[in-house]
Formats: structure tokens, C-alpha cells, sequence
């Protein structure tokens, strides 16, 4: 067996080696993908506009009939211990913190310690306005699946039990009566703001991105749904996955067009492989479905390649049942010579992180690395220099933060948590980067997800350096607030030795701050962190969700390109008429900066 990789940094760098054996069996073309081989598009190429075609969503596949949802725990709260005045709150609208009693907020804040951290690091009432605790968080994480809601004949509020179970889990919520309930809502009604004062740069954002040039493709298309978008790190091709219909779109680095293909459910990520005979294999994970859901409708597909374009005849479909899964990143982590799979499963109620570890035969072992949903995305890096491989990985959901997992040894992993957040924070993306160049990784973390129950504009969105101060502790040492922030990539863009960080927001104040949807924070040097902050007149054009970095044509320097996704207006805040009456027409999949340092 030819030697492979075995250590691997971050593969936006270097093409993973993967065993591939004999003994796989491709699949039928028709699993990989849509119910069309000839792919059709509602676009405008060069001021022509095409026929349209209908989109062919991918059914659900639920759990099989023997297979019971799992059982979800929730530990015991210890209700008895708290000491919960009598009385029924009654309140106004709007509500005023003296509609809460004192002593009976001061119990709910010994029982929100209780009850709130049982699922997720315990928000803090000033994080939220008093409206949308009272209207939206509170009713929303309820106990036992119940809903708080408000009675509008008597303006009180009471608990009303839902007895479905959430969704396809069965949630076991811990037990708490309804005194107790009604402390915790008078905690937070009673110490929570009128309004959350709005974020304020240090500085302003300036128009005029020095080194850049926009580029955008020739092929225009309606309501573009990109929803994931990678640079091929040896070919410098633009691998577009989209939705609405599915679609997998591969453009060279003149941004021409050069492949589409209909795919059987919407591409979530992309990762350019070689196998042991040194043979090019493009590996393509499918969600199953896009929207919050529990199916097993998810898989991970294994194409070849030829010059970059990747080849639809064979496809091999070694991983399938996958809930939701979002991102899968490779590396070789039990040391036997072969590239394994990691896959975050993002799932909703349920969903898990795990890696697959590669046999001989060409099948794969799953090994579950943390049973829980929300794994967003992982990065697979020897993070303490012992020689092995560690996956470091981002939890958007629940307990929210960057968890490292250490390898042991043997295929076994230990988990810790490097930072976490309160989980209205809404992480969105995070990278492991040295940031101030003293030989440990920092953290480049966004928070800016404000597609939940909060959906107010909050100050502390935006993008955060966490410096690694040794001994696995991290340091917040700057923050730039940016509303929505969404994605960030950091790299040395103007080639003058230092780390600068490229961020897109997809949930930006368009009233007022509308700049925000692109921003370019460039390294100033010096002792401390000091970032001037750009962005484009362009960004205009698209709402950008997806971002990805790399060398598109080889001239050194890194480009970078923001995926465009306008399948849905979703957020706070109201989107101003003239940005959706441009968004209306026909629009790109993609716009690219292309670096002009070399």
C-alpha cells in the first residue's frame, strides 16, 4: 500500500488521502442524482432568460417502524429545595419589571441556575429585551415540551402542557411544577431591559477595499439558493452546492460554468480526496433535507474526478442514515494509514458528531464522538503536538462552543470544552488560526445565527478573536461587532505577514447598517489587535450565507468567494425596498474577491 498522509492540517490546505478497495460496489447513478440527468436551471446567461424548470424535493425518510426515537434524559431538579413564594403573576402589556414580584424573582434566579443550565450554559436576563423573553424564549423552552403562553381574555400567563412529543424525540424534561416555572419567568421579566442598546464599531466600515477586484459569473439565476461553496484546493475551481432545485455546479477560476448536475438532495459540503493509487475522488455530503429535521435522509457520496470535473457514472454511497449532517472533514485518526471521515450530524432534536472509521474492506465503523445535535462544523489538526490527529469542532446548538477532542490513542477521544457561550449567542463559525503568530492556535469565532426565537438585533454578534493563553484557556482579546456575522476565514490576504480575517453576515442590519453583509478586517500590526474594517459597494447585490478561501487562479495570493442564498428573508429587522426589488431579478450564485497582492 502506497504511504499516505498521516497527519493532516486544515484541508482547505492539503488533498486528504482515502483508502478506496476493490471491493466497493458503486451505486446507480440515479441515487446520487436527481430524476434528471439533464439539469435544468431558471436563469438569465448573458441577458437570456431560459425556461423554467420545477424543483424535485427529496422525501423524507423517517425512522423505520422497529427503530424506536431515542430517549432523551434530563436530569431531576431538586424543586423542593427552593423556596417559591405564593402568588400568580398578572401583567400588563407591555410588561414593567414591578409586575414581578421581588422575592419570587429572586427564587427564579436559583431555579433558572437549576433548570436553564441543565440543557445549555445559563443566559443572563440583559441578553435579551423583556418582550421577547416573555413572548418568545420563555414559551419556547417551557418544561416537558409545554408552551408559556400568554391568556388574552385575563392578560395573565399560564403553563399549557403540549403532550405530543417534540418533534421525532422523545424529550424527558426535568421535573418542575408550575410555581417554580412562574419564578424563573419572573426572574427574567423582572431584570431583563425595555431594549438591548444597539452594538457601535470602534470604527466605521470604509467602502473602499484596497486589493481586491469583484468578480461575479456570467450565469444569473432566479432566487439563487447557494448553500455551500468551496475553492478545489489543487484546480483553483469554484464547487457551488445549491438548493431549490439541488444542484452541484462546478465553475473554472474564470468563473465559467464548466459543469451542473441535479443531485438527490442539497449538497451541504465538498472535500477533494485522493485514494491509495493515487486516483482523484470528489466526496459530496448530502443534508437529505435542508430544514430543521430529525430524518435519517442524509448520506455521504463518493464520486471520481477527472482534471477537477468531478464524474456522476460511479458514485459510491459508503455512509447513509445521516441526520442532517452539514460538514465531513477527513483525516487519518487511529494512525493505520487510512483517511476517516468526520461527520457533523446537525440533526434538531437529535443529531450526533462522529467519525467513521475506515476497514480494510472499504466499509466504514461509526464511533460517536458527542451524541448530541448541533455540530456545526470541525477542523482536524494536531492541536497538542503528540503526533496524532485531534478534531476540534463547533456546537451551535444547546451547549454552544468549540469542543476539542483529544485523541488517546487507539481510537478513543476525550472530550473538553475550550469555550462556550450562552446560547443566544447564535455560533455560527469558528476557525483555528494563530492569530498573533506565537506558535499556539486561536480562535476565530462568529456569532450572528438569528434564525431562532430571538429574532432581535443583539450588540454582542459579530466576530470575536479568542487568543490561546496556554494550558487550554482562551482569552476574548478583540471583537468587532457585526450584526448577523455569519462566516469568517482568516488569513494573511495582503501578504504583509500578518492575519487578517474576511467575515460575511446573513442576518445584517439592512436599515442601518447594510455594509455589515460584507466585511474585511485588515491587520494594522503593532503590539495589540487593530483591524481596519472594509467591505464592497457589491455586496449589495447578494445576501451572502456560505464563504470560502483559497488560490483560485495560482498566483500566491488567497481569494476569497461568498455564496448567495435568497431562498428565504428570514430574520430581524425589515429589509429596505430597493435591496428587494434587486433581489427579484436574476442574480449570481456567487460573487468573488480576487486578490490582486500578486
Amino acid at each position: 500500500m502506497a504511504d499516505l498522509i498521516k497527519s493532516l492540517p486544515d484541508s482547505l490546505e492539503v488533498t486528504p488521502v482515502i483508502d478506496f478497495t476493490a471491493s466497493e460496489t458503486p451505486q446507480s447513478k440515479d441515487a446520487f442524482l436527481g430524476s434528471s440527468a439533464e439539469p435544468r436551471l431558471d436563469r438569465v446567461a448573458s441577458g437570456v432568460t431560459a425556461s423554467s424548470s420545477s424543483s424535485f424535493p427529496t422525501p423524507l425518510a423517517p425512522l423505520p417502524e422497529d427503530v424506536e426515537a431515542p430517549l432523551i434524559p434530563q436530569p431531576l431538579i431538586p424543586t423542593t429545595d427552593l423556596e417559591i413564594p405564593e402568588g400568580f403573576l398578572n401583567l400588563t402589556k407591555p410588561a414593567h419589571p414591578d409586575d414581578f414580584d421581588a422575592d419570587l424573582a429572586m427564587a427564579g434566579e436559583k431555579a433558572a441556575q437549576i433548570y436553564c443550565a441543565t440543557c445549555h450554559m445559563m443566559p443572563g436576563p440583559e441578553l435579551l429585551d423583556r418582550d421577547t423573553w416573555l413572548s418568545s424564549v420563555l414559551p419556547t423552552m417551557a418544561p416537558g415540551g409545554s408552551r408559556y403562553t400568554p391568556m388574552a381574555n385575563t392578560g395573565t400567563l399560564s403553563l399549557e402542557t403540549i403532550n405530543d412529543p417534540l418533534k421525532s424525540a422523545k424529550i424527558l424534561a426535568p421535573a418542575i411544577n408550575d410555581q417554580t416555572w412562574q419564578s424563573i419567568v419572573a426572574f427574567y421579566g423582572r431584570n431583563s431591559p425595555e431594549a438591548l442598546e444597539p452594538s457601535t464599531p470602534a470604527r466605521p466600515i470604509d467602502f473602499e477595499l484596497p486589493g481586491f477586484r469583484v468578480e461575479f459569473p456570467d450565469l444569473f439565476v432566479q432566487r439563487p439558493a447557494t448553500n455551500t461553496i468551496r475553492i478545489h484546493p489543487d484546480r483553483g475551481h469554484i464547487l457551488v452546492g445549491a438548493t431549490d432545485p439541488n444542484m452541484f455546479l462546478v465553475f473554472d477560476h474564470n468563473l465559467r460554468l464548466i459543469q451542473e448536475a441535479r443531485v438527490s438532495s442539497p449538497p451541504t459540503w465538498f472535500e477533494p480526496l485522493t485514494t491509495n493509487q493515487g486516483q482523484s475522488k470528489m466526496s459530496v455530503t448530502l443534508s437529505g433535507h435542508m430544514d430543521p429535521n430529525d430524518f435519517q435522509s442524509g448520506s455521504l457520496v463518493f464520486v471520481d474526478e477527472q482534471q477537477g470535473i468531478p464524474s456522476y457514472d460511479r458514485p459510491i454511497m459508503p455512509i447513509t442514515r445521516l441526520r442532517r449532517p452539514v460538514s465531513t472533514r477527513f483525516g487519518d485518526l487511529n494512525g493505520d494509514g487510512r483517511a476517516d471521515p468526520v461527520i457533523s450530524q446537525f440533526g434538531d432534536t437529535i443529531g450526533q458528531l462522529a467519525w467513521y472509521e475506515s476497514q480494510r474492506n472499504g466499509s466504514f465503523r461509526e464511533r460517536i464522538l458527542i451524541p448530541r445535535p448541533g455540530s456545526l462544523r470541525s477542523q482536524i489538526l494536531d492541536y497538542d503536538d503528540d503526533g496524532d490527529l485531534d478534531v476540534v469542532t463547533l456546537m451551535a446548538q444547546a451547549r454552544e462552543g468549540v469542543y476539542l477532542l483529544r485523541n488517546q490513542g487507539n481510537g478513543n477521544f476525550e472530550t473538553q470544552i475550550l469555550i462556550q457561550v450562552p446560547p443566544v449567542y447564535g455560533s455560527s463559525s469558528f476557525e483555528m488560526v494563530d492569530v498573533n503568530q506565537d506558535g499556539k492556535m486561536d480562535i476565530i469565532q462568529t456569532c450572528g445565527d438569528n434564525a431562532d426565537f430571538s429574532q432581535v438585533f443583539k450588540p454582542y454578534h459579530g466576530v470575536y478573536v479568542w487568543e490561546n493563553q496556554g494550558g487550554d484557556q482562551f482569552e476574548i482579546v478583540y471583537f468587532y461587532p457585526v450584526n448577523g456575522a455569519f462566516n469568517a476565514h482568516a488569513r494573511d490576504y495582503d501578504l504583509d505577514g500578518d492575519i487578517d480575517i474576511a467575515c460575511l453576515a446573513y442576518f445584517p442590519d439592512y436599515q442601518t447598517r447594510r455594509e455589515e453583509s460584507f466585511v474585511y478586517l485588515q491587520n494594522e500590526g503593532g503590539e495589540f489587535l487593530d483591524f481596519h474594517p472594509f467591505t464592497v459597494e457589491q455586496a449589495f447585490r447578494g445576501r451572502w450565507l456560505p464563504m470560502d478561501v483559497g488560490d483560485i487562479d495560482a498566483d500566491g495570493d488567497v481569494d476569497i468567494v461568498l455564496g448567495n442564498f435568497l431562498r428565504a428573508l428570514m430574520g430581524p429587522g425589515t429589509i429596505p425596498e430597493d435591496l428587494r426589488r434587486g433581489w427579484e431579478e436574476p442574480g449570481p450564485h456567487f460573487m468573488l474577491l480576487r486578490n490582486q497582492a500578486r
